[in-house]
């Protein structure tokens, strides 16, 4: 019987499971119940992840988590309303603060700002927070691990070339970058993506906008050499009028290096529509594709029809409602028979919702789709998996 056992002779990796449950609070609480659970509340384990939430004045009292148990963080995100100054302060001294410690273990770094930026808010504090996470480190630190795992895409600032090169150059074993924010502006060049591919060997996941890939650095990923990249990820903006689009060779030739290559394509509402179906190639391996253009299109989902048929599991579309439209998205579900995600954002007609839902079961037994053909209040409910 449970009420029959003491709860401090409970086995200590039983003690740490059900610490593992619970917020930093309730672990704090549970912690001080005696030395057997203390001392539990300060296993390894239990430090190699961690989430920094900086919502309000209190949440402050988690800075302390950094100088006792920050050489044990291995996978650490911050959470931040960045509308209020000492939230911004306290995230970045989190970083500061681990860009110090005498023993770092840090692998995966993700930052989300969640609130509204002030106005003519640049976030430079958080870029000279990540160069110095970045940068070699100083004497006194001992790193055990590189950073393998970094997701800036929550982070709506400018990055430059400065701070993807001290990323590259310092953390060679990188495997997973996302730089695909919500900030008009990226700074980053092809020349320095090209730099880190030929100084990172080992990346999977690769997300960044399409302006910042060129020809060369499609050739870098194809490199024989190499570890295959796993998912690529290429959004497409405004900037996308003024570049050329990439070769059809070099996207054969890095299908070819990586046969398991899935590639999510997305547009947004500021790229030029023309460029649409210049960007979008056969030679692709799409396996997601978002045309969120609010415009009327149609004549870019036939060519996903055309293209993609045997690798697209996903499709998100804003756009406005037609005939044509609707023809289109009957003939992409009949010709994509991996499709398993459908979302369109405009009303359809009820038999093409029927035809699409009855040519994909599984779609609609998972409900991983947004298909509708009565107007809704904004914003609409999506379906799963949007």
């Amino acid at each position: 019987m449970l009420s029959s056992t003491k709860w401090d002779s409970l086995p200590d990796h039983i003690i740490v499971n059900i610490l593992s449950y619970l917020s930093l609070v309730d672990k704090w609480n549970a912690g001080q119940t005696c030395k057997t659970w203390l001392a539990c509340f300060r296993s390894p384990y239990l430090w190699n992840r961690f989430c920094f939430r900086f919502h309000s004045s209190q949440d402050s009292r988690y800075l302390r988590c950094v100088e006792t148990y920050g050489h044990l963080f291995r996978y650490m995100s911050i959470d931040l309303d960045q509308g209020e100054v000492l939230n911004r302060e306290n995230a970045c001294q989190v970083i500061s603060q681990l860009s110090n410690k005498p023993e770092r273990r840090l692998q995966t770094l993700a930052l989300k700002f969640c609130g509204e930026n002030p106005l003519f808010y640049a976030g430079q504090e958080f870029v000279q927070a990540l160069v110095e996470l970045f940068s070699p480190p100083p004497e006194h630190v001992t790193l055990f691990n590189h950073l393998k795992d970094v997701d800036l895409s929550g982070l709506p600032v400018a990055f430059d070339d400065h701070v993807i090169d001290l990323l590259s150059e310092n953390h060679p074993s990188l495997e997973n970058l996302n730089i695909v924010n919500n900030n008009l502006v990226c700074k980053v060049t092809p020349d320095c993506v090209l730099r880190l591919t030929q100084r990172c060997q080992n990346l999977k996941d690769f997300r960044l906008f399409y302006g910042c890939v060129s020809d060369a650095v499609l050739e870098s990923l194809a490199e024989e050499d190499r570890k295959p990249l796993e998912h690529f990820q290429l959004m497409c903006r405004r900037d996308e009028k003024y570049n050329k689009e990439l070769s059809p060779e070099n996207w054969r030739k890095l299908a070819k290096k990586s046969p398991k290559l899935k590639v999510t394509l997305a547009f947004d509402n500021t790229c030029p529509l023309y460029k649409v179906a210049l960007i979008m190639q056969p030679e692709i391996p799409v396996y997601v594709l978002r045309l969120e253009t609010f415009t009327r299109i149609f004549e870019e989902v036939n060519l996903a029809s055309d293209f993609y048929s045997g690798t697209l599991q996903k499709m998100v579309i804003q756009t406005r409602p037609s005939p044509e439209l609707n023809r289109s998205l009957i003939r992409l579900a009949t010709c994509c028979l991996k499709l398993s995600s459908l979302h369109v954002f405009c009303l359809l007609e009820k038999e093409t919702i029927e035809k699409i839902l009855d040519l994909h079961p599984d779609m609609r037994a998972k409900e991983s789709y947004t298909l509708k053909h009565q107007q809704e209040n904004h914003p609409w409910i999506a379906g799963k998996d949007c």
